[in-house]
């Protein structure tokens, strides 16, 4: 696996494949920038945004929405600003948006994490294009691993502290029921963080702290494992002009000087080659 080389943060994140831009976009979510990289030349953009960004979704009109620390925000690439849309009902100080994605029908869904970690106060939201939103998912404490099955009829989530991946139906309206145990990670196999699925229905994940990518089978077992040169990889992305390149973000966000010593490469972005294509990211359609 290659590292890209100039790309470093301190908790790389929400990594999505542009494929009209051909760029792929991520986040530094302490640093509260924005990222736009163009593989093929290493021309990259970065935008910084107001407060710690979890998550965003390109519009079909142009922009972004992103989930910033208290809520969703309209933003202009052009200018800069950053419009209010929803604000949500916690405390900034202790929860943030962290990890989410659009579904194909162009509805954004993002979800929160309780930073303390000592109880479940996170929870998994959906915005829809008239810019309603509605609560999916409750009592959460690190939303994450979200991904929608090539039929868009099921939803992966992770609550990361649990080890463990659900999957839920999906209605037509955007809800999310009947959720069941897709996943659980195992000792020494980490945790669960972001996630994707490919275009053979298989849900790649990002084990945080267990060093590696895992693509899971629709059943449930694990089809492989990728290593990655850092313990710490966050959030992975099928992209390219074919789709087979698999990108992967990290962090070296509150780890010690000897772990980053020992794993310099920590906070990186890295890529390489892989036999099954990804997805076409949807856009956000309001």
């Amino acid at each position: 696996m290659e590292r890209i080389a100039g790309i470093e943060g301190g908790t790389l994140e929400c990594a999505i494949w542009d494929a009209a831009g051909r760029a792929l976009w991520f986040v530094d979510i302490p640093g509260a920038k924005l990222h736009r990289l163009d593989p093929a030349s290493g021309d990259l953009k970065i935008w910084t945004m107001p407060q710690h960004i979890g998550c965003f979704a390109l519009r079909e009109k142009g922009g972004a929405v992103v989930a910033l620390r208290d809520g969703l925000y309209a933003f202009d690439f052009a200018t800069g600003a950053c419009a209010p849309i929803w604000k949500g009902d916690w405390d900034p100080a202790t929860t943030r948006f962290n990890d989410g994605r659009c579904d194909a029908r162009g509805r954004f869904y993002a979800g929160t994490m309780f930073e303390p970690r000592t109880r479940a106060g996170g929870a998994l939201y959906r915005l829809d294009p008239d810019l309603t939103v509605t609560k999916v998912v409750d009592a959460t404490t690190v939303s994450n691993g979200l991904a929608f099955a090539p039929d868009g009829a099921r939803a992966y989530f992770a609550d990361s502290p649990t080890h463990t991946v659900t999957i839920y139906d999906v209605g037509a309206d955007g809800s999310f029921a009947n959720g069941r145990r897709f996943a659980e990670y195992g000792p020494g196999m980490g945790r669960p963080d972001g996630g994707a699925v490919d275009a053979e229905g298989h849900y790649w994940s990002a084990a945080v702290d267990g060093g590696k990518v895992l693509r899971w089978r629709p059943d449930g077992t694990i089809e492989r494992e990728i290593p990655v040169p850092t313990p710490w990889p966050t959030m992975v992305c099928l992209g390219g002009d074919d789709l087979k390149t698999l990108f992967v973000t990290s962090l070296k966000s509150n780890r010690t000087a000897e772990q980053l010593a020992q794993w310099p490469q920590s906070g990186g972005l890295f890529r390489t080659r892989v036999d099954v294509p990804g997805r076409v990211e949807p856009k956000f359609a309001g």
